[in-house]
């Protein structure tokens, strides 16, 4: 696979307004050769380009809006890739077309001498978007027992959410933060979710910092419930039926100095020894444990 790219940007400042502009262009060429599927020969190539704006609202409150393209073509893993995947075998396919968007943002950014945060919300939609659907190999539909899938250009779909982020200062030596992200995945062709699109999800930590360098920190890390489930999911055997649990998780770490530049950091994670996995991992996150290590700076 053989890929090149050109890109330009320009920014412009016009009184309360910041205005960045911009464009893309993108070669990909892939050549493949197979003795039982042939020649696979797959040439793409798209100018995409994007814009944004920003209003300041005083020194430290503004708004932005944002749009932009996207294109990606076929890679050698899309085209050629013969075996097993998470619930069936994937044959090649050689007629894949290249995936495109268009993304919109909007959001809200403030930072005081105390406090700082964030919100936006935005849309992609998906065109061409790559899908494994059932194929296939040799005219039947099974593999050494398993579904046959070939990849497949298969409609539009959609990818929205939300984003919340914020960080303060309480008082000189304890500073926290928190974030919250909510994403939703659809196929517009079929009406069902995408697959392994994140559950409601965020953290919350608070730090102390002391003048000396000592410190330490709590994180909260939690996820709601992904019950929310394409057919592929179903069949992936990496989720558990009916969908992946929610799960709270709470790390805790510490920093002591020990000369200048060298300080020793240690911690205990996951302190309530919750069984978890992030949704279409397929690992289990590590049970109760302690951590340490030494940080040099030069």
């Amino acid at each position: 696979m053989v890929t090149a790219a050109f890109f330009s940007q320009v920014l412009r400042d016009w009184r309360s307004f910041s205005v960045r502009a911009g464009g893309r262009y993108t070669h990909a060429r892939v050549h493949a050769d197979d003795a039982t599927f042939g020649a696979i020969r797959s040439l793409n190539h798209a100018l995409v380009g994007m814009a944004d704006v920003r209003f300041n609202l005083g020194a430290s409150h503004h708004l932005y809006a944002s749009a932009s393209q996207g294109f990606r073509s076929p890679n050698i893993d899309d085209v050629s890739t013969l075996g097993a995947f998470d619930f069936g075998v994937e044959v090649p396919s050689t007629d894949l077309r290249p995936e495109r968007s268009l993304t919109f943002e909007i959001g809200y950014k403030a930072r005081t001498s105390r406090l700082s945060g964030a919100l936006c919300a935005y849309h992609t939609g998906l065109s061409d978007f790559i899908e494994r659907l059932p194929g296939e190999y040799a005219g039947s539909v099974l593999l050494e027992g398993q579904k046959v899938y070939r990849r497949a250009n298969f409609g539009r779909a959609f990818i929205k959410g939300v984003e919340a982020q914020i960080a303060g200062r309480i008082f000189s030596q304890l500073s926290f933060s928190s974030s919250l992200t909510r994403t939703i995945g659809g196929q517009d062709s079929t009406g069902e979710p995408m697959r392994r699109i994140p559950p409601l999800h965020g953290s919350a930590s608070v730090c102390w910092s002391a003048s000396s360098g000592h410190g330490c920190e709590a994180i909260l890390l939690f996820t709601g419930k992904q019950d929310r489930l394409s057919a592929g999911d179903i069949d992936d055997h990496r989720i558990a039926p009916g969908g992946t649990p929610g799960w709270k998780v709470l790390n805790v770490r510490g920093r002591i100095p020990l000369r200048d530049n060298i300080e020793l950091v240690a911690g205990l994670g996951n302190v309530f020894d919750e069984a978890y996995r992030v949704h279409g991992s397929g690992i289990d996150g590590m049970g109760r444990h302690v951590w340490t290590a030494v940080h040099y700076r030069f």
